[in-house]
């Protein structure tokens, strides 16, 4: 015979199945509370996310740049060694660096 109640109560599925029904409300719960957070810290998480980005992107210029400065000091000292044949970093070296770079200023 058919059900002719087509009504659904929750107090009789909470009494048929209670294990269930528990289990429903939890994931109901789980949706409903991502949800919420989602509608209202999804431009939070997004700035911050933009925010260290942006930090990242900073610091590799940052660091490419201290490379090319590096890169140019070292090519100057080598150059210096190749044409004076004397390392820059003895007092021979540091001195005659000095009259170049008085002779070039005065030019």
């Amino acid at each position: 015979m058919a059900k002719t109640n087509s009504v659904i109560s929750f107090q009789e599925i909470f009494e048929e199945h209670p294990v269930k029904s528990c289990i429903g409300c939890f994931f109901a719960g789980i949706a409903a509370s991502y949800w919420l957070l989602t509608f209202l810290y999804e431009d939070k998480y997004q700035n911050l996310k933009d925010r260290y980005e942006d930090k990242i992107e900073q610091l590799n210029k940052a660091h490419e740049q201290d490379l090319q400065i590096k890169e140019i000091t070292l090519k100057k000292e080598e150059g210096t060694k190749y044409y004076l044949n004397v390392d820059p970093n003895t007092k021979l070296g540091s001195d005659i660096s000095k009259l170049i770079n008085k002779y070039e200023n005065e030019k």
